[in-house]
């Protein structure tokens, strides 16, 4: 037979059992929730800074090779104008292109070698020698003369209006004719740079001084004239020079601004792959993290439900139990 007292000291007994459980069960599963969370948002935070590294260094690299090209632009507009302007464009661009690598290096030293991004130590120096041999350009036009009027071209106009001016004074035709195919050869250089018509240039010069010899005109004529074309043949001869030498600076240009393409284009590539890595890492860290929470969730509803399960078979003999003792 059930005994009353009996029934008072187990109930009490598995009441409180159960509400402890169910206690320590909620705190677990906060306490579990909670570190997840916590570990969760410490990898998250960890991500998004190397996302963020990831974004920055991908604006400085698009930036770099963005001026870059437009460096290039604006030299090949500076060679076919020859406006100071362009000049100091050109450099402000340039210097923007150098602080994007400068940010770059700070982050990449930080990178374990065989990084593909390591290789911007040769873009560093191929900048300098393109930014080198923009200023050997920069030079030789000015010396040639950034317009008509200066440096050796302008030397060379005023020797050749002087030599012209006092031939006028001349009844001269043959004179005249070959001092019109000395003017049509310069012209010619000046206009395509081939040194073909520097060498028909002397031919005629050569046949100019003959023909003076014999023009019939006075000594003191003849020889201000040839002073004159004296004059007028070495301004030229200068400025062929340079000019060529400006032509061949001109290529060594192009191939060193090509030069530095493969590159740059490589650093780009190298970026833009660390950046959608990244971006990948952060969405899949996310993903793990919501199932994670997930999973520990429902692991905790089936521990709720195994320790419930049994309190609930425990519960119902005993209210049998109680019927029958009230049916005695």
């Amino acid at each position: 037979m059930f005994n009353f007292s009996t029934r008072i000291r187990i109930l009490p007994r598995l009441r409180v059992g159960l509400r402890i459980q169910i206690a320590l069960l909620g705190i677990l599963g906060v306490v579990l929730t909670g570190a997840i969370c916590l570990a969760g948002l410490n990898l998250a935070a960890s991500a998004q800074v190397e996302s963020d590294q990831s974004v920055n260094l991908r604006q400085h690299v698009l930036g770099l090779s963005a001026n870059y090209l437009e460096a290039g632009q604006i030299a090949t507009e500076f060679l076919r104008k020859h406006d100071e302007k362009q000049i100091d464009r050109h450099a402000g661009v340039l210097d923007a292109a150098l602080a994007h690598l400068d940010a770059i290096e700070t982050f990449v030293d930080q990178l374990p070698d065989g990084d593909p991004l390591k290789q911007n130590g040769a873009l560093l120096s191929g900048l300098n020698l393109y930014k080198t041999r923009f200023q050997n350009l920069v030079a030789m036009q000015r010396a040639l003369g950034l317009n008509e009027n200066q440096g050796f071209q302008g030397k060379l106009r005023e020797a050749v209006h002087n030599a012209e001016n006092k031939l006028a004074e001349f009844d001269q035709p043959r004179l005249t004719n070959l001092m019109l195919m000395m003017r049509r050869d310069e012209k010619d250089f000046i206009l395509h740079g081939d040194e073909k018509y520097g060498d028909e240039f002397t031919k005629r010069q050569s046949e100019f001084a003959d023909a003076l010899k014999v023009s019939g005109l006075s000594g003191a004529a003849r020889d201000e004239i040839s002073s004159l074309m004296k004059a007028y043949r070495e301004s030229f001869n200068r400025y062929m020079v340079t000019q060529s030498s400006l032509n061949d600076e001109i290529d060594d240009f192009a191939t060193v601004f090509q030069r530095n393409r493969p590159a740059l284009d490589a650093l780009v590539k190298a970026a833009d792959e660390r950046y959608r890595l990244s971006e990948a890492h952060a969405t899949q860290l996310r993903q793990y993290l919501i199932w994670t929470i997930a999973g520990a969730t429902f692991g905790i509803g089936l521990l709720a439900v195994f320790f419930r399960a049994p309190h609930c078979q425990l519960d119902r003999p005993d209210d049998a139990g109680h019927a029958k003792a009230r049916v005695r």
